[in-house]
């Protein structure tokens, strides 16, 4: 208990972890990961992790960070309402320091489509989708972060989208850091069930307005039935000093298509962890991604992708903008097993480098176990081209105009990939109004 205390403060204070015990697969998972915290520490405390080796995570070991067990009262009037209301039609859930404000928050559209609940106000039927699935996904033994919050899960989140139900508009998952007088920690806990045959598109934002470091370590696991469909899409928007580390687990099984697209504007320490299993044949994953750093920021992607059944197909297309002094790192390792014949894989990265002084560690990888497949992988860095500025400014615009419009054709190819068009102008107005 004493290295907790050495990171986190007041816990003896958070009464809310006592509030879920009628879930008792919270209460294990709790219990289990407050022990592997313990017994192994955080990254940096860690030798020779190769799966941390190009992001050094002693800046948040070196933190002390608070607990939060409620909202306080003017954060609620003090929102970005274009990030909340971005979409007339979007069935919105908006939490508050990992609490859930009811003042913003709206499902009222698909209560009959699907079964919402936070896990404090779980009935029995939520409690058996909790107690049968959360957890289900993850490694706490392997992942010291997702350790982290499940010792810490506190009002979780549960999406059940029923049997052959099409839900037509988005449903929006809003996690806000507000700006208070001391470093922060939160922990957002999903748990995303698609039933067989059923349509949904979610959409995944985490924003912090605080002016210190935070820390911010979501956990979001999701279960793909036969023949379901889900679009997911997740952006990032920190501070300079702030902390995000993000663990999503996905299992997609027959016929089932999982299509993500991420979009980070970086901050301290970013790292955004997907794990893709491919359990059944005909199952489809399609991976979109736009990260842009600047100033000092580190940003890493780390996609793992596991083909364990036949005639499964995945795309994973990234790419990146780095500007000032930042960094970035993109690992997407596929894995095709045994039985996977008839597997079709590719992967891309490509990197736009906008300043001498960035670093990209860039490593797509193939583990091959099958012989009748279709895999390819490749990866791209290149450096601003004085050529195109030199076309664009002889043509009577300035610098300026003439950078962001050759950033914004870069980042486009990524954004055309939403297939929504009000989802797709939404990301659009992020892109431009918040990252160049």
């Amino acid at each position: 208990m004493n290295k907790i205390k050495n990171h986190f403060e007041n816990i003896q204070q958070i009464k809310y972890l006592n509030k879920l015990s009628g879930i008792s697969r919270i209460n294990e998972l709790r219990s289990n990961g407050m022990d592997s915290f313990i017994n192994s520490g955080f990254p940096a405390e860690i030798s020779n992790s190769e799966k941390w080796k190009f992001s050094n995570i002693n800046p948040i070991a070196r933190e002390k960070f608070s607990l939060v067990s409620e909202i306080d009262k003017y954060t609620t009037t003090s929102l970005d309402n274009s990030l909340i209301n971005h979409n007339a039609n979007t069935n919105r859930l908006v939490f508050i320091d990992g609490q859930l404000d009811k003042n913003n928050t709206d499902i009222g559209s698909i209560s009959d489509d699907c079964l919402i609940s936070t896990f404090n106000n779980s009935d029995s039927k939520s409690n058996k989708i909790i107690n049968n699935n959360l957890g289900n996904l993850i490694n706490i033994e392997n992942d010291i972060f997702s350790a982290i919050n499940s010792a810490f899960i506190n009002d979780g989140l549960l999406i059940n989208i029923k049997k052959n139900t099409k839900i037509t508009g988005p449903i929006s998952l809003l996690f806000i850091t507000t700006n208070r007088d001391k470093k922060i920690a939160t922990f957002p806990r999903v748990l995303i069930v698609c039933e067989e045959g059923s349509e949904s598109s979610i959409i995944e934002g985490h924003v912090s307005y605080s002016d210190q470091p935070s820390l911010n370590v979501p956990v979001v696991e999701i279960n793909l039935n036969n023949r379901a469909s889900l679009n997911h899409y997740r952006y990032m928007i920190d501070n300079p000093k702030g902390y995000h580390i993000a663990n999503t687990k996905v299992s997609v099984n027959e016929k089932s298509h999982y299509n993500s697209f991420s979009f980070s504007t970086g901050s301290k320490i970013t790292r955004n962890e997907l794990e893709i299993n491919m359990n059944e044949k005909y199952s489809y994953c399609n991976l979109n991604g736009l990260y842009i750093t600047s100033d000092k920021n580190h940003i890493d992607n780390h996609i793992n992708i596991n083909h364990k059944n036949t005639h499964t197909k995945s795309n994973i297309f990234y790419k990146g903008i780095l500007k000032d002094s930042s960094k970035a790192v993109f690992s997407g390792r596929v894995l095709v097993e045994r039985n996977a014949q008839k597997t079709q894989a590719t992967q891309s990265d490509k990197n736009l480098l906008l300043s001498p002084n960035v670093r990209i560690n860039t490593k797509p990888s193939l583990e091959i176990y099958a012989d009748d497949v279709q895999c390819g992988h490749g990866a791209t860095a290149s450096y601003f081209g004085d050529e195109a500025m030199f076309y664009m400014q002889s043509r009577g615009i300035d610098k300026k105009t003439s950078e962001q419009l050759l950033i914004l054709g870069f980042a486009e190819e990524i954004v055309e990939q939403i297939p929504s068009l009000s989802i797709r102008k939404f990301f659009s107005d992020i892109l431009i109004h918040r990252s160049i």
